[in-house]
């Protein structure tokens, strides 16, 4: 006989005078009893499954057959790719170096990545012995000019040749926690501009930051404790902020990188930016980066850094963080989802390739960090993730517990069932965030499942995911037919069977 699926809702009927009971008996009333097996992750409620998940391997084909589906009631198989590449065929029944497209911004977090086998100097890494012996540069002075490098590496951020790749930049702020200068070549900088800034850094970003994801090194390469804000337009289009892992390590004129090196604890950030919500979004976003670069490097040594996707992930999070989220009118945000969404079919969570991978990363931390889904608060979650000496998915697993195609299938499922209205934590939907809802004069589509009846042939990449709806005919059964035609999947089935 055929075992009991995890997940799978069964009916057992026992005939009336055909079967007996421990004693022998023949048992007169028969009876019919429905119960569910326990399943890894639940059922979404108010479905049915057949399995949750069923397994198909490399070439194999996997029919899936719901029983008793009334007629324009729907059956949805998310289909969830393991660590390889994979490539689905549906057909319904019938009633008969950089990545291609890597946007400027997060290039700077392939570029930290050539960086392995430098070492962060002592002074960086917090080793007070050694600091009696530190000559600190020369301390800021308001109102006094120095100059700064635009990484040329990459050509993503100017296209300026080394070593004329400098700004020249005035000191126009300076508190015991931040200082920041503006390029000369920004016609007259509002005062009230870099007083809101300063005051937002200090009072709002660098508090909340801190305590959601970590501190900061205590001190830069140059010995000093502040922070360093460099406002330009001298960036390339479409460059809102930048955090370079560059800047930690001292200047060496022999290393292609580290030549460019501003030696100081320093962010850079757009000037004209309009969007007041995205001025302070970025620098919440470029402070997480520092941050967590810093503790990578600390907890896991040289070399150590947070995987792209999820390095992104936690900065958009940030935004969130400091009340500069998509739910705090944030339209770059909405924007970014709607780009993952639009794009789903040919992305995957853990493949960052650019801009429209950001909503996804965004999405995946922010469903991870849900109060009460796997742990308590949401900095619970944030901090363990970046204070750890583990990347990647391997760092998603310590902190869930779980398998990684788990963590997967449960946030897959929250996107398609979009359950943002629902009160409990472990529910599939992110609170408070509709996904096919309006935000800042944004429509989000959501992420609508393909129909099976167009014979669809699903190319997921590792780690990828699309989920496929079925719609009864009334028929006995609704089928539909899935091959794993390379590397195997798991389906985590659902239905509307009453």
């Amino acid at each position: 006989s055929t075992p009991w699926l995890p997940g799978s809702y069964n009916r057992l009927i026992i005939a009336d005078g055909v079967v007996k009971d421990l004693a022998g008996n023949i048992m007169s009333k028969g009876g019919s009893y429905n119960f569910t097996i326990a399943a890894n992750i639940p059922v979404p409620s108010g479905f049915r499954s057949i399995a949750f998940p069923k397994q198909v391997l490399n070439n194999e084909t996997a029919v899936v057959a719901v029983p008793e589906l009334p007629a324009g009631a729907k059956s949805y198989g998310l289909a969830v790719a393991s660590t390889g590449l994979a490539t689905v065929s549906v057909r319904g029944s019938t009633k008969e170096s950089l990545p291609p497209g890597i946007d400027p911004q997060s290039a700077f977090r392939f570029f930290e990545s050539s960086l392995r086998g430098q070492e962060l100097p002592a002074i960086v890494q917090g080793r007070s012995s050694l600091r009696a012996n530190l000559i600190p540069l020369a301390a800021p002075v308001l109102g006094e000019t120095e100059q700064f490098f635009i990484p040329a590496y990459g050509s993503v951020a100017t296209s300026t040749l080394y070593p004329g790749n400098k700004v020249t930049a005035r000191c126009v702020a300076l508190t015991d926690k931040v200082i920041i200068y503006a390029d000369v070549g920004i016609d007259l900088p509002a005062n009230s501009l870099i007083a809101d800034l300063r005051m937002r850094f200090e009072e709002v970003i660098q508090p909340r930051v801190r305590d959601a994801f970590g501190n900061e090194p205590e001190l830069g390469p140059d010995g000093e404790s502040r922070l360093t804000i460099l406002l330009t337009d001298s960036m390339a289009s479409g460059i809102a902020g930048i955090f370079y892992g560059v800047d930690l390590f001292a200047k060496n004129v022999s290393d292609v990188q580290l030549r460019e090196s501003n030696e100081r604890k320093i962010f850079y950030m757009k000037y004209s930016l309009s969007s007041e919500i995205l001025r302070y979004g970025t620098m919440a976003h470029e402070f997480q980066h520092m941050v967590n670069y810093y503790q990578k490097q600390q907890l896991g040594g040289t070399g150590m850094f947070e995987a792209v996707w999820l390095n992104e992930g936690l900065s958009k999070y940030a935004e969130e963080v400091c009340g500069y989220g998509i739910l705090e009118g944030d339209a770059n945000t909405a924007r970014l989802i709607t780009l993952s969404q639009d794009n789903f079919s040919s992305l995957s969570v853990t493949d960052f390739i650019g801009i429209n991978s950001y909503g996804l990363s965004y999405l995946f931390v922010r469903f991870m960090a849900q109060a009460g889904r796997y742990g308590t608060t949401s900095r619970d979650i944030t901090r363990k993730l970046v204070n750890s000496r583990l990347t990647g998915t391997t760092n998603v697993v310590a902190v869930t517990g779980e398998d990684f195609d788990q963590t997967l299938a449960r946030w897959g499922l929250s996107l398609y069932l979009n359950r943002y209205q629902s009160a409990d934590s472990q529910d599939y939907g992110f609170s408070g965030l509709n996904l096919d809802g309006s935000y800042s004069g944004v429509s989000l589509p959501g992420f609508v499942a393909v129909d099976a009846q167009s014979a669809p042939t699903l190319n997921l990449k590792a780690n990828g995911m699309r989920c496929v709806v079925k719609t009864s005919t009334g028929l006995a059964t609704t089928d539909f037919t899935l091959q794993a035609q390379q590397n195997q999947i798991k389906l985590w089935l659902f239905d509307k069977r009453p």
